[in-house]
């Protein structure tokens, strides 16, 4: 039940209020794009389910056909099942063309646990808006603590994007260049 709750929560926090996500887009409904830090809660589902929470540094732009996203992360997790915590760095491209939304990531993961350290390289896959994404990754081990990791190859990923701080915004108007703001 309460993998389902929080699974709730991130979906609620990604599909209510998207003007207010966007608040600090400027531009006309033509073309909007935004450069910021934020930070990035994620949820992702294997044999149990991890919880993570990520600093990342985001460009984005909408417009009349879609939007796209891309974001360079860095974070913790902490496996509730095996008790382990971790540290990822991500680098995910995510959107919508025309109405197929997108989502593709890469993440390079460190986990610790009482039999040592391994790592994990994860290519991702799935569907994506603007700032946010729902992936399926397969997971790629190696290191000293390979054989007694016992970790999924396979995980399902839901992770948001909330902007904290725009350091760049500019809007492009049909008949003149972009103004910052």
């Amino acid at each position: 039940m309460r993998p389902f709750l929080i699974t709730a929560f991130f979906l609620l926090v990604s599909l209510v209020g998207q003007s207010q996500r966007f608040h600090r887009m400027q531009g006309t409904w033509m073309f909007r794009t935004e450069s910021s830090v934020g930070v990035v809660p994620r949820i992702q589902f294997n044999q149990g389910y991890n919880l993570g929470l990520g600093i990342g540094l985001g460009q984005f732009a909408l417009g009349e056909y879609g939007g796209s996203g891309t974001v360079l992360q860095l974070g913790g997790q902490y496996d509730i099942q095996r008790q382990a915590a971790g540290m990822h760095l991500d680098a995910w491209l995510n959107g919508i063309a025309l109405v197929l939304p997108y989502g593709l990531g890469l993440s390079a993961n460190r986990y610790w646990t009482d039999a040592g350290g391994v790592n994990a390289l994860r290519f991702e896959l799935g569907v994506g808006g603007v700032k946010g994404m729902f992936t399926y990754g397969w997971n790629g081990y190696s290191g000293a603590g390979k054989e007694a990791w016992n970790g999924p190859r396979h995980t399902l990923q839901l992770r948001i994007y909330l902007a904290v701080w725009p350091s760049r915004r500019s809007c492009v108007s049909p008949v003149g260049p972009a103004r910052p703001f």
